[in-house]
């Protein structure tokens, strides 16, 4: 499955973090900050990462278990379809 980042998602980065600013409703908006591995995984879901792309990278460069990246990407993927921030590719 690929994600893509909703159309009305800004972001901005900073050294260490990355902010992305959602418009929910006309002069309302939400920040969302991510830092660590939210942050690489934010900018591999905007170059078009696959689910698994962002499993193997856990798995690399955190050390972590195939199930324990699995887990944890399925969380994070879930978040930011709730919050809008991503959505799926058709």
């Amino acid at each position: 499955m690929r994600y893509q980042i909703a159309p009305s998602i800004l972001f901005k980065s900073t050294n260490d973090k990355l902010i992305a600013v959602s418009e929910e409703a006309e002069d309302e908006f939400c920040i969302y900050e991510f830092e660590d591995s939210g942050r690489i995984l934010c900018e591999l879901l905007r170059q078009g990462a696959s689910k698994a792309d962002l499993q193997n990278l856990l798995q690399t460069e955190y050390e972590v278990s195939e199930a324990q990246a699995a887990a944890d990407v399925d969380e994070f993927i879930a978040s930011l379809l709730e919050t809008k921030i991503i959505i799926e590719k058709a």
